[in-house]
C-alpha cells in the first residue's frame, strides 16, 4: 500500500526544533543530500525523468539568487535509506529559460526549452525609444503583424544529453516564436525525437494561439527545415502532451484550449446605430463617444469553452486535423501507458475523471470514469447579513454550513494532476486540491473497469501548485510537490514507502471568501503601506537633532497623521466585518489577520513637544 506523509523536520545542531515550513522559507540552494520531505531546489518550473533508482531533475532557478532564471540540471541518486543524494554539481544548461521539458533514458534524451526575448528584433532607434517615451513608441510594436512581442515571444530550443544526463554537442534552435512560447512538450519518436509547443499565428485579422511541432532528427536538427503546423486557433492552455508511438498507432499530440472557427450558418453581426450608454445615462452627465467598430469582412467567428483537443502525427510528416474532445474541468493532462487523464465538465458544472485512449484518427476512445461525478468546485459560503449591520446580533437560522472538500473532489476536479506506473497493473495518481492545502493518492486498475480507489492524503507544508509523479518500474512511484508562490518555491521530494496507511490530512475547511471584508482588507493593506512608505522620510528626519527647528517638520508631522488617520478608519470597517463573520461561525483567524494587518503606531508629535496619551496598538 502507498502512504504518503510531509511530516516535521527537526535540525539535529539546534536547540529548538523547527518546522519544515520554516525551513523551506530559508535559501535553498543546492543541497549534497535531500532527506524524504525536503527540497530539492528552489524553481519557477520543472521536468523530471527517471530510470532505475537515478531522477534527471532540470528546473529553471528562483529566489533571490544571482543565476536566478537559469535552466539547471541536477542528477539525483536514491540511496537504500530513501535519501536522494545529487551524484554531481548541477549543470547549466542555459542561462535564462521560461519553460522546460524533457526526455531521457538509460540511452540518453533530449532537453527543450524556451529561451524568452522580449523584444527580438528591435532596432536601436526603437529600444531607444521604447526607454525614453514607451507611450509613443508603442505603434512600432503594433506594425508587427502578430502584435507586441513583449514578454511572449521566445525562442524554442533542444539539447542532447547522454546517459548521464551531460550536454552533448550544442543546443540546436528549433523555431523562434514570435508570441504566446508559453509551453513546450517532447517524446521519442524512432531515431529522434518529437517536439511541440505553444505559439501565435493570424487569422482572420485577429492574432490567436496555435501549436506547432517539429521533427528532430538522432543529432538534434530539424527533419525537413521547418516546423508542422497544427489547424488549431485560439487560446492555448497549460496542458501540452506528446504521446509515443505504440504498435501500429502513431505519434499522437493532446493538449488543452478554447479553439475558434468561422460560424458562416450564423448571421452576421447588426452593430448598435447609437452608443447603447445612452439608454442609462442621465444629465448633466454626458456619454463620451467612442470610436466606430473595425470588421473584418466574413462569417462570425466563435470560441469553445476550455476543452481537449487531440491529433496524429500522419505518414507524410504532417499532423491530421485536430479532434475536439469533451470540455474540461480544470486545465490538466497527465499521461500513462499512452492514456490521457483529465476532468471533464458538463453543462451543469460536473466533473469526473477520466481516462482514455487515442485512436490511430487522434479520437479518444474507450472513456473511463476513474471519479464519480460531482461539483467542480466547493459550493460557496452563504453568510448572510442582518438588517442591522456588520455589529447587529447573529441569526443562527440564516446561516449556511461551512462546505468541506474531500478527498474525492480533490480527485475529481484537480488543480494539478500527475499519472505514473506503479506495481504490475496498478497506475498510481496525485492530484492537488483547489486549496492548494491537500495532496491526494490514489490508485487504479488499467485492465479493470473500476474507479479509481483513494489510498491517502497529507497536507503539504506551503501552499502547493504542482505535483509530479515518478515511475522507475517495479517500485513504487517518488513524488514531487513545488510549494510556495505561484512564481516559484522550493520543489520537494516527499516519501512514498509503503508501511502502511497513515492518518490522513486535517480536514480542510474552504470558504469561498465575503466581499465586504476583502475590500475592507484591501483598503487597510493600501493604508498600511502609505503610512510604511512615508515614514521611509518621516522618521530619519525626525530622528535628526536638529528636528525641532527644521521648518519642513511640522507638515511632514500633519501628512503623517492624516496617513495614520485613513489607517485608523480602514482598521474600524475591517474589524468590525472580521467581528460580524467570526460570530456567525467562521475562523477565528480572521480577527486575527485584522489585527496584523492593524498593528497601528502611536499618533506623530512635532519633536521637543509632550507626547499626548494615545491608545495604541492592535485594533
Amino acid at each position: 500500500m502507498i502512504a504518503f506523509a510531509l511530516s516535521t523536520l527537526t535540525l539535529s545542531h539546534t536547540v529548538v526544533a523547527q518546522s519544515t515550513a520554516e525551513v523551506l522559507r530559508r535559501p535553498v540552494g543546492a543541497p549534497q543530500r535531500i532527506a524524504p520531505n525536503s527540497a530539492v531546489a528552489e524553481v519557477r518550473t520543472y521536468a523530471l525523468a527517471r530510470v532505475g533508482d537515478r531522477a534527471l531533475a532540470c528546473y529553471v532557478r528562483a529566489g533571490m539568487v544571482r543565476n536566478r532564471g537559469a535552466l539547471e540540471c541536477a542528477m539525483l541518486r536514491r540511496e537504500a535509506d530513501g535519501t536522494l543524494v545529487r551524484a554531481e554539481a548541477d549543470r547549466l544548461i542555459a542561462p535564462q529559460a521560461s519553460a522546460v521539458a524533457l526526455a531521457w533514458d538509460a540511452s540518453g534524451g533530449l532537453i527543450v526549452w524556451v529561451v524568452p526575448k522580449p523584444h527580438r528584433n528591435e532596432s536601436e532607434r526603437v529600444r531607444a525609444a521604447r526607454h525614453r517615451d514607451g507611450a509613443r513608441s508603442m505603434q512600432d510594436s503594433l506594425n508587427n503583424p502578430l502584435g507586441t512581442p513583449a514578454l511572449t515571444a521566445g525562442d524554442v530550443m533542444a539539447q542532447r544529453l547522454d546517459a548521464n544526463g551531460a550536454p552533448m554537442g550544442r543546443p540546436t534552435l528549433v523555431f523562434a516564436e514570435n508570441a504566446r512560447a508559453y509551453r513546450v512538450a517532447v517524446a521519442r519518436d524512432e531515431a529522434g525525437w518529437f517536439v511541440a509547443w505553444t505559439g501565435a499565428r493570424t487569422r482572420e485579422g485577429e492574432v490567436r494561439g496555435t501549436i506547432r511541432a517539429a521533427r528532430l532528427d538522432g543529432n538534434a536538427a530539424l527533419v525537413g527545415g521547418r516546423a508542422i503546423e497544427s489547424d488549431f486557433s485560439g487560446s492555448t492552455g497549460d496542458a501540452l502532451r506528446v504521446i509515443p508511438r505504440e504498435g501500429a498507432l502513431p505519434l499522437r499530440l493532446a493538449w488543452s484550449g478554447e479553439h475558434c472557427r468561422e460560424r458562416p450558418e450564423q448571421p452576421r453581426h447588426t452593430p448598435p446605430s447609437q452608443d447603447p450608454s445612452a439608454a442609462i445615462e442621465t444629465r448633466p452627465r454626458f456619454v463620451i463617444q467612442q470610436g466606430p467598430l473595425h470588421e473584418h469582412a466574413g462569417p462570425n467567428i466563435t470560441c469553445d469553452a476550455l476543452s481537449l483537443y487531440t491529433t496524429t502525427l500522419r505518414a507524410d510528416g504532417t499532423l491530421a486535423p485536430i479532434r475536439a474532445g469533451t470540455a474540461l474541468a480544470r486545465d490538466v493532462l497527465a499521461l500513462v501507458d499512452g492514456r490521457v487523464v483529465y476532468a471533464t465538465r458538463d453543462a451543469a458544472d460536473v466533473a469526473t475523471l477520466t481516462v482514455s485512449a487515442i485512436d490511430a484518427q487522434g479520437q479518444l476512445v474507450t472513456p473511463r470514469a476513474l471519479v464519480a461525478r460531482g461539483p467542480t468546485v466547493p459550493r460557496d459560503a452563504v453568510v448572510s447579513v442582518a438588517a442591522g449591520g456588520d455589529d447587529s446580533a447573529p441569526a443562527p437560522s440564516r446561516v449556511g454550513p461551512l462546505p468541506i472538500p474531500d478527498r474525492t473532489q480533490a480527485l475529481r476536479a484537480p488543480i494539478a494532476l500527475d499519472a505514473a506506473v506503479s506495481r504490475g497493473t496498478q497506475r498510481a495518481l496525485v492530484a492537488l486540491s483547489p486549496t492548494h492545502n491537500r495532496v491526494v493518492l490514489a490508485r487504479f486498475e488499467t485492465n479493470a473497469a473500476t474507479a479509481a480507489t483513494t489510498i491517502a492524503s497529507a497536507q503539504p507544508v506551503e501552499r502547493a501548485h504542482e505535483v509530479s509523479l515518478l515511475s522507475g518500474g517495479s517500485d513504487v512511484p517518488w513524488v514531487f510537490i513545488r510549494v510556495g508562490s505561484a512564481a516559484g518555491g522550493p520543489l520537494v521530494y516527499a516519501s512514498l514507502e509503503g508501511q502502511g496507511a497513515l492518518a490522513d490530512a486535517p480536514v480542510e475547511q474552504s470558504w469561498a471568501g465575503d466581499e465586504r471584508l476583502r475590500t475592507h482588507l484591501l483598503r487597510a493593506r493600501a493604508a498600511r503601506a502609505a503610512v510604511t512608505d512615508f515614514d521611509h522620510t518621516f522618521g530619519p528626519v525626525s530622528a535628526r537633532s536638529d528636528a525641532a527647528t527644521n521648518p519642513a517638520m511640522p507638515g511632514l508631522v500633519n501628512s503623517m497623521r492624516r496617513l495614520r488617520a485613513r489607517w485608523v478608519d480602514a482598521c474600524d470597517a475591517l474589524q468590525a466585518r472580521s467581528r460580524f463573520l467570526v460570530r456567525r461561525g467562521l475562523d477565528r483567524d480572521l480577527e486575527t489577520l485584522a489585527r496584523q494587518q492593524c498593528e497601528v503606531p502611536p499618533e506623530p508629535t512635532m519633536p521637543g513637544a509632550a507626547a499626548a496619551p494615545t491608545a495604541q496598538g492592535a485594533r
